[in-house]
């Protein structure tokens, strides 16, 4: 619980950043304007480690999140905050947009493959 209870704050943390950035500071800042795209990807990552995760356990046995389950989560987040770079320097094509979900795709391939074990 104290996990996914952290995951919550996290994801109120990143969108309390983006209202409070777009609502007070000037919209041309190049800070501003990083700072809402790094809490995007941050509020994406945590929403979907949390829903991937599942319901916490009604037992008092914890059941841990998985670290495929994190890897996933933050995939998503460096996705989400890639596509939105690409628009905010206006490099956002439809061609860019699928080399980018397909690079990240190909890494989870990789890394989410099962190691062969030699008969030896």
């Amino acid at each position: 619980r104290p996990v996914r209870s952290a995951l919550g704050g996290l994801a109120a943390l990143a969108a309390a950043a983006i209202v409070f950035t777009v609502a007070t500071r000037d919209p041309e800042d190049p800070r501003s304007v990083a700072l809402v795209v790094v809490a995007f990807a941050v509020l994406v990552a945590a929403l979907a480690v949390r829903v991937q995760a599942g319901p916490a356990p009604r037992r008092s046995r914890r059941r841990a999140i998985a670290p495929a389950v994190v890897r996933r989560g933050v995939l998503a987040g460096l996705v989400a905050g890639g596509l939105a770079f690409l628009r905010v320097i206006d490099g956002l094509t439809p061609i860019t947009a699928a080399f980018l979900v397909l690079a990240f795709l190909a890494a989870e391939y990789v890394l989410s493959a099962r190691g062969v074990r030699s008969r030896r």
